[in-house]
């Protein structure tokens, strides 16, 4: 059974280091961040814990651990399935997220966001993954920036 465990602000490496001196399993997921090429946390102040004792309380107690993400008077639970499905995108260690192959000129689709479903042009990243996209409005061009996680190619109609 995989918990969740809230870290204290930047400090998932001395969490881990310590629940796992205590003989429990965890998985801390890193990513190298694309544009200072830092390794980072996936998920900054969290860090997945594999108990198969059932004893859980003191993992909150654990130096470096703020808290476990709670249900009702219990940890909440994570199916393995989302563990392995992280594991799997792993290469060297680091889970290998999607990267935009987008040219200057292409056109793309904005899923999500508050601009769900406009069809634009990529007019290239403005940094902290984020998109610069040119779109008509009102008859005009307008200049937006949005999370390249809304940005998708466009396959057409």
């Amino acid at each position: 059974m995989w918990m969740v465990a809230r870290t204290e602000l930047r400090r998932e490496a001395t969490a881990q280091y310590h629940l796992e001196r205590s003989g429990l399993k965890t998985y801390l997921p890193r990513f190298k961040e694309w544009r200072t090429k830092r390794v980072q946390p996936l998920f900054p102040n969290y860090i997945f814990v594999h108990n198969t004792t059932g004893l859980w309380w003191f993992i909150r107690t654990t130096i470096g651990v703020s808290k476990l993400l709670m249900r009702g008077t219990g940890p909440d639970t994570l199916p393995a399935k989302y563990i392995d499905d992280l594991r799997a995108k792993e290469s060297d260690g680091l889970v290998q997220l999607r990267q935009l192959e987008l040219q200057r000129g292409q056109r793309v689709c904005i899923v999500g966001s508050a601009l769900n479903g406009v069809h634009a042009i990529f007019d290239g990243m403005t940094g902290k993954e984020r998109c610069r996209i040119l779109f008509e409005m009102l008859g005009q061009q307008v200049t937006a920036t949005v999370d390249a996680c809304y940005v998708r190619e466009y396959a057409g109609p």
